[in-house]
């Protein structure tokens, strides 16, 4: 709130205002002032990376909301943008999952992996798209990296068990 009464109408005001929107589930609103903070930045430009973070943030209030159709391209100019970003490759390959294109999940998850080896949340969403294609040593290796590299407990619970499913 302090940014954005000290700069209305920024960006970086927008944008500090759409994740507190998003963060307290309020999606409707966060994609209304992340649409807001995109347009600002037309008008206001920012470098590559500040701009790519603001549409993957955009993309995933969509998403959130129930539009994936949405937050594909959002994500897809950030990934543009900023072609060395992992999150948007992350945020696309959830939109393929779920639009049941596993091959092209599996390829943006990976491709976020390479960029980004140390994020976490995509082993685990690898393994559950590469289980789901019936490629059960992926999975499982997915899987096992994800709880090497200490993830919540519930989560790593949820991992251990699918490796338990697939006989690991």
């Amino acid at each position: 709130q302090r940014l954005a009464s000290l700069y209305p109408g920024s960006p970086e005001a927008l944008d500090a205002a759409g994740r507190v929107e998003h963060y307290a589930g309020n999606f409707s609103r966060a994609v209304r002032t992340f649409g807001q903070a995109v347009q600002s930045l037309r008008t206001a430009p920012r470098p590559p990376l500040a701009h790519a973070r603001v549409l993957a943030m955009a993309g995933r209030a969509h998403q959130d909301n129930g539009r994936s159709d949405l937050a594909m391209p959002q994500y897809e100019e950030a990934a543009r943008l900023c072609p060395r970003c992992a999150e948007p490759h992350y945020r696309m390959g959830l939109v393929h999952d779920e639009n049941q294109r596993s091959g092209d999940a599996i390829a943006s998850l990976r491709r976020a992996k390479s960029l980004d080896p140390k994020m976490k949340e995509v082993y685990y969403d690898l393994g559950s798209v590469l289980e789901r294609a019936s490629r059960i040593s992926e999975a499982a290796a997915a899987y096992r990296t994800y709880l090497s590299l200490n993830p919540p407990k519930e989560l790593a619970d949820a991992a251990k068990e699918a490796l338990d499913n697939l006989g690991q």
